[in-house]
């Protein structure tokens, strides 16, 4: 809030630690089964619908891989159901929800997350 900002960036694990951090150490992860070292597609929430960066530069052709190829790589435990985000209000007033992705199980949960107001991104999966 002093106008000093340094980019975080959370994977996986990091990701969870930032969602716990934010909303204030209380634990809104839910256990999924079977997510350990799978590829799924994105559910990428438009740029231009909010604010954010992470996709707003990417060419259509990498948006549309990304959306309708399982190429992004999940290897978790835990993760944050988009249900669980939207009662979330820490959680919502702090990140706009950017990408959203579906279990194999049929589970619709959270992949990506963008600060409203810092440079803190969060990913659930693996990009690098």
């Amino acid at each position: 809030d002093a106008g000093i900002h340094f980019p975080i960036w959370g994977t996986c694990n990091g990701f969870e630690i930032l969602v716990t951090l934010v909303n204030d150490f209380v634990n809104v992860l839910s256990h999924i089964d079977d997510e350990e070292g799978i590829n799924h597609k994105l559910s990428i929430i438009k740029p231009g619908q909010f604010p954010g960066v992470l996709y707003e530069s990417m060419p259509n052709k990498l948006l549309n891989n990304a959306e309708d190829k399982k190429l992004q790589f999940f290897n978790h435990e835990n993760t944050l159901l988009t249900e669980s985000y939207v009662k979330a209000k820490k959680l919502t007033s702090f990140f706009n929800l950017s990408a959203t992705a579906e279990s194999i199980n049929g589970v619709n949960f959270v992949a990506t997350l963008e600060a409203k107001h810092y440079p803190i991104f969060a990913v659930q999966f693996h990009p690098e």
